[in-house]
């Protein structure tokens, strides 16, 4: 078994974005991919991702744990591994060390600074996405996320993964092939070999590719070391999702796992869409709410921080 065949990656997000890298991991021969993602399949999902089908939306399958089956199916040599979990301080350690490198395609620019947080600690490389480009990471030899954003930039920022980026087209095929190659490159060959580089897709669909430049010696994160967001000082147990008019909520003690079957027995048979130990698909007020058994809820129908905190508070508690 050579170099690379014995690698690992980790793609975090199974989106349109990142089930498309998933696919091209896959078929490359690497040794073993993880997939994360916290949400689950959506009616509708399956006609824009290729590796989800009608059958899983309709029993709304964990993302992850959907693409991991059409990916083993495929007979991809491979070790696939899934896991439906929002990643936070408490759990990316466990999740995503000891990988060769990280592949964001997620939705949210909170976990991105996480996951920037976490690739300076353990000097593991990542390919960052944003609005319409992606850029290879290398910490000590790149600018880190927080270089290029000193403050933190607030929901409003565009990132990959929005409701009119998600779909595969020309354009975002471009990128879905930078990230894959990048990643690639960066398990297959040695650090100093790798490009490091970013591809923007302008309005018009020209493609370009230029240096990422260097890292800023003054970085809170990547010079100094200040860890906002790995030590856990910066959490937040509310997340707006981009482009899904969405909110989700974390448990303020996530060391419970909860009882979803007694938790529906409070709600009338016509609110309950699906129940089962590891989900609880619910109407509240108007709004679809997936409710976990780690307590992690994503209310849909709702954009309002603080509405959707009362609402889980009313309902599920705290």
């Amino acid at each position: 078994m050579n170099h690379y065949e014995s690698s690992s990656a980790v793609v975090l997000g199974c989106g349109s974005v990142g089930t498309a890298v998933a696919a091209r991991l896959a078929g490359s021969g690497l040794g073993r991919v993880r997939l994360i993602d916290r949400d689950v399949v959506r009616p509708g999902d399956h006609r824009q991702i290729s590796l989800f089908t009608a059958e899983d939306a309709g029993k709304n399958c964990s993302r992850a744990q959907a693409a991991s089956l059409r990916l083993e199916e495929m007979g991809f040599s491979v070790q696939i591994e899934a896991f439906n979990e929002h990643l936070d301080h408490n759990n990316i350690r466990e999740l995503c060390g000891g990988f060769g490198v990280l592949v964001d395609c997620l939705d949210n620019y909170q976990t991105k600074f996480l996951v920037n947080d976490f690739s300076v600690s353990s000097s593991v490389p990542w390919i960052n996405t944003y609005d319409k480009g992606a850029r290879v990471v290398f910490p000590g030899r790149t600018p880190c996320l927080q270089c290029l954003y000193p403050e933190d930039p607030g929901p409003g920022w565009k990132c990959l993964g929005t409701a009119e980026l998600d779909k595969a087209t020309e354009d975002t095929d471009g990128i879905f092939s930078f990230l894959a190659a990048r990643a690639i490159r960066v398990l297959a060959a040695p650090g100093d070999s790798v490009p490091l580089d970013r591809i923007d897709i302008s309005e018009n669909g020209t493609i370009t590719t230029q240096s990422t430049g260097s890292p800023d010696s003054e970085c809170r994160c990547c010079g100094e070391r200040d860890l906002w967001w790995l030590d856990g000082r910066v959490a937040e147990r509310l997340t707006v999702l981009c482009g899904a008019s969405s909110v989700q909520v974390q448990p303020a003690i996530r060391e419970n796992r909860l009882d979803l079957p007694a938790i529906a027995e409070h709600f009338g048979a016509e609110s309950v869409n699906r129940c089962n130990d590891y989900l609880l698909q619910v109407r509240i007020e108007g709004c679809q709410v997936s409710l976990f058994s780690n307590g992690r809820a994503i209310i849909k129908g709702i954009e309002n921080p603080l509405a959707a905190r009362i609402l889980y508070s009313r309902y599920i508690g705290n």
